[in-house]
């Protein structure tokens, strides 16, 4: 018998104990650790424990191993997510808000959470980074062009806005006034400080949609308040300790 048909009887004689696999597969897995190691027996259980380890290694050590699956067949959540980036209203959304949209699908494992990530950022284009925020706050613009195609070749249609006048737009950037911040008379600089319940309620508002402190500083800050990013940022987990019944 030559050593080739030798190695072929160990290869169909050798059993793996699991059920399910692909026989193909499992054939040229046997005929590698014949040609490493001489043998079947012993090697055979070491060169699979080999196999086990690399693979959790590199979906350990690869955020972006997942993302083509993803890609090719999302899952509902996956679509939701989309979606909620598509009728963002905004040009422009961080990384907290992302998070958020992501949390909110009942997503809660760090690994998960990584995974719709890289997911979300396929649809996405990084445009500017602010160090000045602790941690640093991330804006990205949306390709609402490539989400549409997507969702569409998933059999997902989106439900286009009516776009608005440019006379409606000024009106409204005209009339528009920080929700709860009221400004009516002039106490020397054309603005009334707003009563601190009204700041409260004003502050968290803005860091939930995702502002960072040094925006929602500046904003107070117009209105004739001012106040440390360290007073704000206390205010604000007060506030939301209150709001969660903490």
């Amino acid at each position: 018998m030559s050593i080739l048909s030798e190695r072929m009887g160990l290869l169909s004689m050798t059993q793996l104990s699991l059920r399910n696999v692909d026989p193909k597969v499992l054939q040229e897995f046997k005929r590698f650790v014949l040609n490493k190691h001489g043998k079947l027996r012993g090697a055979l259980s070491e060169e699979v424990t080999n196999a086990l380890k690399f693979y959790l290694e590199f979906h350990n050590k690869h955020p972006y191993a997942n993302l083509q699956k993803n890609l090719e067949k999302p899952r509902k959540k996956h679509i939701r997510l989309l979606l909620s980036l598509y009728y963002f209203d905004g040009d422009l959304i961080t990384d907290r808000v992302l998070n958020k949209f992501i949390r909110d699908l009942g997503v809660v494992s760090k690994p998960t959470i990584r995974d719709y990530t890289n997911f979300a950022l396929a649809f996405l284009w990084e445009e500017h980074v602010d160090r000045r925020t602790n941690p640093v706050t991330v804006y990205y613009s949306i390709r609402k062009d490539v989400i549409k195609e997507f969702l569409k070749k998933h059999g997902v249609e989106v439900e286009e806005k009516e776009p608005e006048k440019e006379e409606e737009k000024s009106e409204i950037r005209v009339e528009q006034k920080p929700k709860g911040i009221v400004i009516e008379s002039d106490n020397g600089n054309g603005k009334e400080p707003p009563a601190i319940s009204e700041v409260k309620e004003y502050a968290v508002e803005r860091y939930e949609a995702g502002d960072s402190l040094e925006e929602i500083k500046d904003k107070i800050e117009e209105f004739g308040v001012p106040m440390s990013k360290r007073t704000l940022r206390s205010l604000i987990r007060k506030k939301l300790r209150k709001e969660g019944g903490v």
